[in-house]
């Protein structure tokens, strides 16, 4: 599969402030408790990391929380296409096998039915995230 979408640069990306980018790591927290709710929290992993997001607009807020969502957004997308599988074990193969017309056709499908499920998730998160946001920017 093809994308217009803009490439990176190549991987392994260095961190901090480099010729051609700058990066950093941020470590995502994940807790399952007994009951099978899923928590989380993030933070840059180390000073070199604070010391790259104070170089970009805002702290890097926006580009923390764009890859954050981009991964999510990854991470889902995976396990739709899991649920395809288990109903269908060459699911991928043949979308691969389709012709550009009708594969693209298909993705939108599946774009529309992944939208839907984020959609969902969004929803159900939202009010808790801003409840989250404003107890961070207030202190308490």
């Amino acid at each position: 599969m093809t994308s217009n979408a803009p490439q990176p640069p190549p991987y392994p990306w260095s961190k901090g402030d480099n010729d051609d980018h700058a990066a950093l790591v941020v470590e995502v927290h994940v807790c399952r408790d007994s009951h099978g709710r899923v928590f989380s929290n993030h933070r840059l992993q180390e000073k070199l990391d604070e010391d790259t997001a104070m170089l970009w607009p805002g702290g890097g807020q926006a580009e923390v929380g764009f890859a954050l969502l981009t991964e999510a957004v990854r991470r889902e997308a995976i396990l739709e296409l899991l649920v395809a599988l288990t109903e269908d074990p060459e699911f991928v193969t043949t979308l691969n096998a389709l012709p550009p017309e009708e594969r693209t056709a298909r993705m939108g499908e599946l774009v529309v039915g992944l939208r839907r499920q984020m959609d969902k998730v969004v929803a159900r998160l939202a009010e808790g995230a801003l409840e989250d946001a404003v107890l961070m920017m207030t202190g308490e």
